[in-house]
């Protein structure tokens, strides 16, 4: 995030996994979170049409 002092981010957090990637990208349809790291319990991605303002959103997603 470009300003982390003045930011006060959300969190979504999906889990599943077809119908969780079909509606991440109708939710999100600009995100990149399949591009993200793909390792660990959680995949996380800033949504790239709120990173600059006040409340950016982030993305998490896992597959059981």
């Amino acid at each position: 995030l470009p300003r982390p002092a003045k930011q006060y981010p959300s969190l979504i957090f999906f889990i599943g996994k077809q119908a969780k990637s079909q509606a991440l990208r109708f939710l999100f349809p600009k995100n990149t979170i399949s591009h993200c790291r793909q390792y660990g319990i959680a995949n996380i991605c800033a949504d790239p049409t709120t990173t600059h303002n006040d409340h950016p959103i982030l993305i998490a997603d896992s597959s059981p």
